[in-house]
């Protein structure tokens, strides 16, 4: 027969394993989510369920070591659990307050942003005879981050050079700056706010 101890180990365990595999679970879901969405709080949220599931597991080695090898590992697990909590509790914080300052794109993400946009225009110009003559080509991105949103700033020069400029509508300045967001939102840049075009 099992004793009344034994009983409310295999319960503690069980609980910990469908805890730690729940937990597991939504975390995958809620970041795929956060993802799509560019959303910190879910992102954050996400997180929080990482940790639970680590802790779960956390909880498993100390009832385990408790029970088979000796009591102090018990309090030991708690001490692990409570760092883990911490460390994450502080990464998520300090990834929220980064969010709140305006801070200019890395390097690496304006270049692919720079590459993602030469290629749309040589799409463009394949398929536009106006575009075509007027030869543009991206010079340079720059963009800043505000919270989630990404301000973006595109240097095109015109085969002409900038008194080209002035034959291109304001219509068909606003038209490619639609393009060019929607192309950086659906591939490189999903929290791209605001794209704006300047003559290089």
């Amino acid at each position: 027969a099992v004793s009344e101890e034994g009983r409310i180990g295999l319960i503690a365990v069980g609980t910990c394993v469908v805890t730690m595999l729940g937990k597991e679970g939504l975390f995958q879901v809620t970041r795929r989510i956060a993802e799509r969405l560019n959303s910190n709080v879910l992102m954050a949220n996400a997180w929080h369920h990482r940790s639970d599931a680590l802790s779960s597991c956390l909880v498993l080695a100390g009832l385990v070591g408790r029970t088979f090898v000796h009591g102090a590992l018990d309090p030991v697990a708690g001490a692990v659990v409570a760092g883990i909590v911490l460390r994450m509790s502080l990464a998520i914080g300090k990834r929220a307050v980064l969010e709140l300052l305006d801070r200019q794109l890395p390097d690496a993400e304006r270049e692919a942003l720079a590459s993602a946009a030469r290629g749309f225009l040589e799409e463009l110009c394949a398929l536009d005879g106006e575009w075509r003559r007027h030869g543009p080509r991206v010079q340079s991105v720059g963009g800043r981050r505000a919270g989630p949103e990404v301000f973006l700033q595109v240097r095109v020069k015109l085969a002409g050079g900038a008194d080209v400029w002035r034959d291109v509508s304001a219509q068909q300045l606003q038209a490619l700056e639609g393009d060019l967001l929607r192309r950086f939102r659906a591939a490189d840049c999903p929290g791209a706010a605001d794209v704006r075009i300047v003559a290089a």
